[in-house]
């Protein structure tokens, strides 16, 4: 008895080896070196499928190409593209489970039962006469059912995979990729089958010897546990070459691994945030990221869906080893913080879109947008919001426009509801992050202006924000409004007196740059819209004492340049020393005021005397006069910062320049371009003698019908747009520098 338990025994595990031996053998593959050339294209793919299949020389089955029709249980499949026959050797000794054997039941119409429960490897051999029917109805039918069990894709898909692996049909390459391309769109939400259908996907391009090319970027490109293999291919040969890892490759790397980020503002602003990987990762990483390369070889592997076999081949470039880059966790973790910071930063953004789909893009939403993100947003939605803005510019740093227009290329509104403050407010944060400015603002003091009122744009860093509660700041804008109130009081506006106050706020030594720059786009914009006259004078009761008469002498200053004074100034004058508590004599003072060197008496428009004007006593006895001795020192004291910011606000065309300051046909005849032909004539007669005296300089002046001190004033501010200095220091002696006089005599500028 114990010798037949012992022969039972050696016959099991006779079985048992035989079992395990083919189990592996059908498991195994050869294992072929993959060379490729240095654009990455495969040379030989020949080993692939090569495994040793004892059954093979059984092999009863054919293939059936695309398109030829055949007749299973009288069902007419007229794709193709299956395998029918008795014999198929797949795993152990069993068919493959693709194929279709005619001889095996099939249930009729009538009897058919939708069946829903596929084992996880379905065979076509194992399933239900029912089941039979279902899947040969479907290959009937075209393949097309999306409701229809993914088994049944699975049992087409395992004859596809074996004639592109198996049976090495290159020749069919191109149709087995379309039909899977076709099955994704329709089945491809299944994680499972998309998987195995990108992996086959990956082996025809390289049977076919096509570049893989790289995924495109999107919300949503992980392809479940593995890394597509052009991007392993990409960035393990980069890593090899100890090049460094970019923004964008690196956002492709996190997204398309097993632990890319999920959070919702990916999927509902994905380009936004792309936008804002790049500008964040850019500071991080300025030359890109450096990853150290490892020993691990990279190694393309297919484990067939059907599990009939397995295909590993180790990828090389140039006969280099290309680093395989599926488990290295470092880099990926660096990646997934600033992932996850980007994301945060959008947090607000993204739940605004949220309650308000239609408004990405929009003013309103970009306002919860990072301000550097706005400034570098060319591959957004606001992409087009900063072409409509380009084209208000028209290629220059300052324009000319309204609330309105600027609204509307901003997306922000149609131009027809009524200016709030909130409304600029949210304007002025939008255009802030793509470093333009405006005025009027009203965060910086401006007063609120109708639809149409006029707004000046100017480009600077940031927006050229300031600090709006600066008492030297806040005297200044208030000095602009009192400039522009007196040089609209008689009706007229003379562009000297735009330019005096451009010359004042440039020279104010105690401001910044930026608030220097804010100051003149807000002069400009007020200058032909003053705000309303009471309101500003209102104001005025609130002004230190000590510089409340340096508003009135700026005022005077202003009426004062263009060398005529008209009763209506006046009048001006002395309801502004009114409110703010000084005297009518305070006015007469600062407008008969000198120091010395006063310039030719000014000239008084005859006035139509009105009882209700108090007219200063015998008028014709006293001169009035005005100097400019003061502009010297304060354009010494102009940086030539402010003036190159500045340069495109004051220059030919520029609107924020009132239109009779640029016209001047003498300049036709000037030897010195941008000079008018008397001071150019004046210029010419100091050059030659090196410099003069004070008294001789005057003297020349007056004989050029110039005033002494504005001719001076002329010359340098002509020399600052020109070399960014003055040609003439003040003093007792009018001497030319001597590096600007060598310049001129070679009349490089004339």
């Amino acid at each position: 008895m114990e010798w037949l338990i012992g022969i039972v025994c050696i016959w099991i595990g006779w079985k048992l080896i035989v079992h395990v031996s083919r189990a592996v053998m059908f498991s195994i593959t050869g294992r072929t070196s993959w060379a490729r050339t240095e654009d990455g294209v495969p040379k030989n793919f020949d080993n692939i499928g090569s495994s040793k299949n004892a059954d093979r020389k059984r092999q009863t089955a054919r293939w059936i190409p695309f398109n030829n029709p055949e007749y299973i249980a009288e069902i007419r499949v007229p794709g193709g593209m299956i395998y029918i026959g008795d014999h198929l050797p797949g795993r152990y000794n069993e068919p493959d489970s693709c194929l279709i054997n005619p001889k095996l039941k099939v249930a009729t119409a009538n009897h058919k039962q939708r069946e829903t429960n596929l084992p996880y490897w379905p065979s076509y051999s194992n399933i239900s006469p029912s089941a039979r029917r279902i899947y040969l109805e479907w290959l009937a039918s075209g393949r097309l059912d999306p409701d229809i069990d993914i088994g049944y894709v699975f049992l087409f898909f395992y004859g596809l995979e074996r004639r592109l692996f198996v049976d090495k049909a290159r020749d069919e390459v191109e149709i087995i990729t379309k039909e899977v391309h076709r099955l994704l769109k329709i089945y491809g939400s299944n994680t499972s089958f998309h998987q195995y259908a990108f992996a086959l996907l990956e082996g025809a391009a390289l049977i076919s010897n096509q570049l893989l090319a790289l995924p495109t970027l999107s919300a949503d490109l992980t392809n479940g546990y593995r890394l597509p293999l052009s991007l392993k291919i990409h960035i393990g040969a980069r890593i090899s070459r100890s090049e460094p890892i970019f923004s964008e490759d690196a956002l492709r790397w996190l997204l398309s691994g097993p632990n890319a980020p999920r959070r919702t503002p990916i999927s509902r602003c994905f380009k936004i945030f792309a936008a804002l990987w790049r500008l964040r990762y850019d500071e991080i990483y300025p030359k890109g990221l450096i990853v150290p390369s490892t020993n691990i070889p990279l190694i393309w592997e297919y484990r067939s869906a059907s599990g009939t076999f397995e295909i590993n081949i180790p990828i090389r470039i140039g006969g280099r080893q290309i680093t395989d880059v599926s488990d290295l966790a470092e880099p990926l973790n660096q990646f997934s913080q600033l992932g996850d910071m980007c994301l945060d930063e959008l947090a607000g953004y993204s739940r605004f879109l949220g309650r308000n789909p239609l408004t990405q893009g929009s003013a309103e939403g970009a306002t919860l947008l990072p301000a550097a993100l706005l400034a570098t947003s060319t591959e957004t939605p606001l992409h087009q919001a900063a072409k409509n803005l380009d084209q208000l510019f028209d290629n220059r740093r300052v324009a000319s426009t309204n609330f309105g227009a600027v609204a509307h290329a901003i997306g922000m509104k149609d131009g027809s509801e009524r200016v709030s403050v909130a409304k600029l407010e949210q304007m002025a944060i939008f255009l802030e992050g793509m470093g333009i400015g405006f005025e009027p603002d009203p965060r910086f003091g401006s007063a609120i202006f109708g639809e149409g009122g006029k707004l000046i744009l100017f480009r600077a860093k940031a927006g050229a924000p300031v600090e709006a509660s600066n008492p030297d700041y806040v005297s200044k804008r208030i000095f602009i409004e009192v400039s522009a109130l007196a040089s609209a009081s008689d009706g007229k506006r003379a562009p000297e007196e735009f330019a005096q106050v451009r010359r004042d706020v440039l020279a104010a030594a105690q401001l910044t740059t930026t608030q220097r720059l804010r100051l003149l786009a807000y002069a400009a914009a007020i200058w032909d819209e003053v705000p309303k006259q009471t309101t500003i004078l209102n104001r005025l009761s609130t002004i230190p004492a000590d510089k409340r008469r340096q508003i009135l002498d700026a005022a005077c200053a202003t009426v004062l340049a263009d060398g005529v004074i008209n009763v209506k100034e006046v009048t001006f004058l002395e309801k502004l020393a009114k409110a703010l508590n000084l005297g009518t004599g305070d006015v007469y003072q600062a407008l008969h005021r000198g120091d010395g060197h006063a310039d030719e008496p000014i000239r008084i428009a005859p006035a139509q005397i009105e009882q209700s004007i108090p007219i200063p006593q015998n008028p014709a006895e006293k001169t009035i006069t005005r100097t400019n001795d003061a502009d010297l020192e304060r354009i010494r004291n102009e940086t030539v910062a402010v003036q190159r910011l500045l340069a495109d606000i004051f220059v030919g065309e520029d609107p924020l320049v009132p239109p009779e300051a640029i016209v001047n046909f003498d300049t036709l005849t000037s030897n010195f371009q941008g000079l008018d032909r008397p001071h150019s004539e004046l210029l010419e007669i100091l050059l030659d003698r090196n410099g003069v005296d004070r008294s001789e300089f005057e003297r020349l002046a007056r004989n050029a019908n110039l005033l002494p001190d504005g001719a001076l004033d002329t010359i340098n501010d002509w020399a600052f747009d020109k070399f960014d200095e003055p040609l003439f220091q003040g003093g007792d002696t009018v001497v030319p520098m001597a590096h600007l006089r060598k310049i001129l005599l070679t009349r490089e500028l004339a």
